[in-house]
């Protein structure tokens, strides 16, 4: 994934090679797609799997959340770091090079890490994937459902969300950064939670009182910060925390519900495919509907999510001890 990134960075202009410079910058964009897409879903099962008890499942899902969602912060506050040490006009000329620039640190520690041990040859499995989606479709399509309220808990925080503020609503002077910030902290403190809520509870019990909370909660927090701007802040500490008790779990739910000789590439295979279409087609789709109809009914996928999280859940294929 770093060297499209790197690769991004030292990208030549549109007035120095024209057309050639945005398919570059698809073509890198697709490059970092794969990458993820291969390494995020293979890091969950991964690490899952290589705990026993239902706990100890559960953290080291959420430590894959962390990760990802801290990562995300991380890159929030560097940017809003950079914003404030560059001028605005230097970061259009090409300052904002530097912050795809730092990947090149991370490309070469990533290169020592991974061939400073001894790896084992992999081996090539003989199973297609023609038959593990015919074998497990039930499965994979349940994963892909799963994965729209999925999306929706990462896209709203971090795109929708912070739009409709400043775009639909035309409240310029907001900060959204920092409330992302605080939401994204919220999130994660919550998804932490969630996991030692195992000990007690079974966690198809948990995610599903998530879903009755985003159910039942982003409508009227979002009127009510409609009714007084002042809670804007408390809108996105709510929805954070509840978006948090939903996710905290999900990894583990997805990882477990395949057989095992099939896992990695079912796992990549439902994951990759649910969240490329859920979410590339939810900002087009909140945008269009705030727009067009109101911004309460964007709002509302929130909860028509949750919905066929619901229905999903009780649906999809997992262990017992789930």
């Amino acid at each position: 994934m770093g060297v499209p990134t790197v690769g991004m960075a030292l990208l030549p202009s549109y007035a120095t090679i024209g057309i050639l410079a945005p398919l570059l910058l698809v073509a890198f964009r697709i490059l970092q797609g794969i990458a993820i897409g291969r390494q995020y879903s293979g890091s969950v099962v991964i690490l899952v799997e290589a705990e026993s008890s239902l706990y100890a499942k559960a953290k080291a899902g959420v430590n894959v959340i962390t990760s990802a969602f801290g990562g995300i912060l991380m890159a929030i506050i560097t940017f809003q770091v950079t914003r404030y040490l560059i001028p605005d006009e230097t970061m259009a000329n090409g300052g904002w090079r530097i912050l795809l620039g730092i990947a090149i640190i991370l490309v070469v520690l990533s290169f020592f890490i991974k061939h400073s041990g001894e790896q084992k040859k992999s081996q090539k499995s003989d199973i297609s994937l023609t038959k593990i989606i015919i074998k497990n479709y039930k499965s994979l399509v349940y994963m892909i459902l799963l994965c729209f309220p999925g999306a929706v808990v990462a896209y709203f925080q971090i795109t929708i969300l912070p739009n409709i503020i400043k775009q639909i609503l035309k409240q310029v002077d907001v900060n959204v950064a920092i409330l992302t910030t605080i939401s994204i902290i919220m999130f994660i403190i919550t998804c932490n939670i969630a996991a030692r809520l195992t000990k007690y509870f079974k966690i198809k019990t948990i995610t599903a009182f998530g879903l009755v909370l985003m159910i039942v909660l982003s409508l009227p927090m979002y009127a009510l910060y409609k009714a007084n701007n002042n809670l804007l802040i408390v809108f996105f500490v709510v929805m954070g925390a509840v978006f948090g008790i939903f996710y905290g779990n999900i990894m583990v739910l997805f990882t477990e519900c395949l057989p095992k000789e099939i896992r990695y590439t079912g796992f990549a295979l439902a994951y990759n495919i649910g969240f490329g279409v859920f979410g590339g087609l939810l900002p087009f789709l909140c945008f269009f509907l705030a727009e067009t109809v109101s911004d309460y009914t964007a709002i509302g996928i929130i909860c028509i999510s949750a919905i066929v999280g619901l229905i999903t859940l009780y649906k999809l294929k997992t262990l017992r001890i789930l």
